[in-house]
Parts: C-alpha cells; structure tokens; sequence
C-alpha cells in the first residue's frame, strides 16, 4: 500500500518510501494547491529500474484539464523552474480498450470460438463444455508433444552434419600440417 509522509519542517513535501513489497522512493513537492480544485506536484523519485526520474503532474478533479486554470499553472509552473508550454495534456476519457497486438494462435482462437460457443448455450451445457475443453487440451497437448518430437528429430539430425562437417575439417587440418598451413590453403588465391 502507498503511503505518503508529510515532511513536519516543510509540509509542501510528501515522501513515499520503504513500501514493504514495492521498491520505489517517490519525493512529491506541492507547487500549488487549491482544495477541490487542483493540485500541481513535482515529483522525483527512483526504483529498481530507474535511478532518478522526475516530472510534474496537475491533479482535477475534472476529466478533463480546465482552460480557465492555464495562467494559474503557467504561474506556478515558473516558480518551480519549469515551463508550461513543454506540458502535455492527456486524455482521461477512458474510451474503448485500444485493439490487441499480435495475433492468437491456433488454440487460443480455438479455445476463444468454444468459450463463445458455450456462452451461447447457456450454463446448462457448462459441465459437457468442459469435457470438451479438456479433449481439446488433450488434443493440443498430444499435437504440442508430436510437434516436440519432430523438432527433436531435425536437431539431431542437424547436430550429426555438422559433426561430418567438423570431422572432415579436423582432417584437412591435421593432413595440411597444422592451423598456419590449414589458413593458407585456404586462402590462397
């Protein structure tokens, strides 16, 4: 759980530090504050996968930033040594979820098309629909395994050329008369 300490010789200061399971410190210096309006915060802080970094944030309670707010911002923002214009506005409309990357594969459409399939049916057919999950794992698992095979199969394959191939060039070494003599006939031209 987060938890922000205010600083008792500076109360414009919140520490969040030595969180049990998290392992962040985050510094947050109020700029400026107005109950039920806004809340503009620096903040500095670091992390396992991050030394040092920092930015600044105005909170609202609105969705959206309200305009009539800009100077009051742009004014704090300069006290605190930064410049307004180099904020970005974000978008907290919470719209639709933004499509997935990458495809499915094979059994996850498969598996998605039943879930459907038995959605449709309703939960009367629930305990059939997973027997036939469970043939269609079983199925899966013994392709997985067969595929496993097949691919065990080309490895060993490949590994016994290429222990030819480094036999037949021990061979060309030693009959040249050493790696010096060896690189030679190689690249001779």
């Amino acid at each position: 759980m987060q938890r922000f300490v205010q600083d008792p010789g500076n109360p414009g200061v919140l520490y969040n530090h030595d969180n049990e399971y998290l392992h962040y410190e985050d510094d947050w210096y109020v700029v400026g504050w107005e109950p039920d309006s806004y809340a503009f915060i620096v903040y500095k802080g670091q992390n396992d996968a991050w030394k040092g970094y920092g930015g600044a944030t105005v909170y609202t309670r609105d969705s959206s930033f309200p305009p009539e707010l800009t100077n009051k911002m742009r004014e704090l923002a300069s006290q605190a040594g930064l410049k307004w214009e180099e904020f970005k506005l974000t978008d907290n409309s919470c719209g639709p979820h933004p499509p997935q990357r990458g495809g499915m594969t094979d059994f996850e459409r498969e598996m998605d098309d039943l879930a459907r399939d038995e959605a449709r049916q309703g939960l009367a057919s629930f305990s059939r629909g997973l027997t036939v999950i469970e043939q269609r794992a079983e199925r899966a698992e013994r392709d997985i395994a067969q595929s496993v095979v097949g691919l065990e199969k080309t490895l060993q394959d490949e590994f016994y050329e290429a222990e030819k191939q480094l036999a037949s060039i021990e061979k060309q070494f030693s009959a040249s008369g050493g790696f010096g003599a060896w690189l030679q006939n190689i690249f001779r031209f």
